[in-house]
């Protein structure tokens, strides 16, 4: 009922808030998606062509993404642990969680005590997260800790390109 709530407040918030916006439509994340040039979404100088999978990646880092891992890395019900080194400087623990074909990515610390969550369980059928050490249990899509109501993982955004995963590393 959380990820609801969450999907209705925002697709209010882009509907009042941006111009020619009238419904949000909800996809599910597809593990090899189509590319879709930016040119067509709008993005980049006028009347640019569509770009390059080396020009998307290179406009990704520019952007503040760091490029994570191949996506079949990332199998449905496992997890990944990695470090993202972002254009800025210094570095971030992350976790990418695959739960049911949903990825999700995470600042790589429990809500509880901040322990890593590298060997944390995955259910993919029940789509939790359990951490290795106390056993605080997450809905490993929204990152709610379900074990401590009001306690949660930092999530962070992610997205898929060409096979990549990337994650945007937020500071601190």
């Amino acid at each position: 009922m959380a990820a609801v709530t969450m999907r209705e407040g925002v697709e209010a918030a882009l509907v009042a808030g941006v111009p020619g916006v009238s419904a949000v439509q909800v996809l599910a994340n597809d593990p090899a998606p189509t590319l879709i040039p930016l040119s067509a979404i709008g993005v980049g100088p006028p009347g640019s062509a569509t770009r390059a999978v080396s020009g998307i990646a290179a406009e990704l880092r520019e952007a503040g993404w760091c490029d994570a891992f191949d996506l079949g890395k990332v199998g449905v019900g496992e997890l990944v642990s990695t470090t993202l080194f972002p254009s800025t400087g210094g570095s971030q623990n992350v976790v990418v969680v695959n739960a049911s074909g949903q990825l999700s990515a995470y600042v790589n610390a429990c809500a509880h005590q901040g322990l890593p969550l590298d060997n944390a369980l995955v259910d993919a059928a029940q789509g939790t997260l359990t951490c290795p050490w106390h056993g605080f249990c997450y809905d490993a899509t929204t990152g709610e800790c379900m074990t401590m109501p009001g306690a949660q993982l930092r999530p962070l955004p992610l997205r898929v390109e060409d096979g990549r995963v990337w994650v945007r590393a937020v500071e601190g």
